[in-house]
């Protein structure tokens, strides 16, 4: 359940959480964002987990896998 915290997303946490509307792969994610943001999926996944992790741990998604690219 989630805890009634506030969010504040920039762009690219925007990105994520309209990538997350319906279910995606970790991987799938990374790969999808680093075609976004011209970066490798391995430099994506860096910052993505640590981010799902947060947003997890707040009740606000679930990871189904956490698969590293």
């Amino acid at each position: 359940m989630a805890k009634n915290n506030y969010v504040g997303l920039d762009d690219i946490g925007k990105r994520i959480w309209g990538l997350l509307e319906k279910p995606i792969r970790v991987n799938a994610l990374c790969v999808q964002l680093s075609r976004d943001f011209e970066a490798t999926p391995e430099q994506v996944a860096d910052d993505v987990i640590p981010f799902l992790e947060e947003l997890e741990r707040e009740g606000l998604v679930n990871f189904a896998d956490k698969q590293p690219v």
